[in-house]
C-alpha cells in the first residue's frame, strides 16, 4: 500500500497534479503515523 502511494505521489508530482499528490502524501503520512485504517 505505501509503496504504491509513493509511486503514485511521484507520478502526480511529475505530471503536475498537485491535488492528487497531496492526497497520496496524506495517505502516506496517515499510514506511517498509525492513523491509517483506524475507525
Amino acid at each position: 500500500m505505501c509503496a504504491a502511494n509513493w509511486r503514485q505521489l511521484a507520478a502526480c508530482k511529475q505530471s503536475g497534479d498537485v491535488t492528487q499528490a497531496a492526497r497520496h502524501a496524506t495517505e502516506i503520512r496517515d499510514h506511517t503515523s498509525g492513523v491509517h485504517g483506524k475507525p
